[in-house]
């Protein structure tokens, strides 16, 4: 039996700033699940937090194509992909 396991790994990547010099909001997703208690409902493990790379635009500028469309993998090269952790049983 696997066993699910819960990590937060917070990325603004691909969206929209809503205003000039500000950050997307849906970093405060994973934060915002768990205190609706998300691990303990899933019956899952910690799987703990991944940080994400700092939210600069530089010197990007509408037009310049997709903001930091390579980005993903600097976060995890494998974010998103089944895969055995530490945490993970079968």
């Amino acid at each position: 039996m696997r066993s699910i396991v819960v990590l937060d790994a917070p990325s603004n990547l691909g969206l929209r700033p809503p205003a000039p010099g500000t950050v997307p909001g849906c970093y405060k997703l994973a934060g915002a699940l768990r205190e609706q208690r998300i691990v303990q409902r899933l019956g899952a493990l910690e799987g703990g937090v991944v940080v994400p790379p700092r939210y600069d635009r530089g010197e990007w500028q509408e037009g310049d194509g997709v903001f930091n469309a390579g980005r993903p993998r600097l976060v995890h090269p494998q974010a998103g992909r089944p895969h055995r952790t530490p945490c993970t049983r079968r």
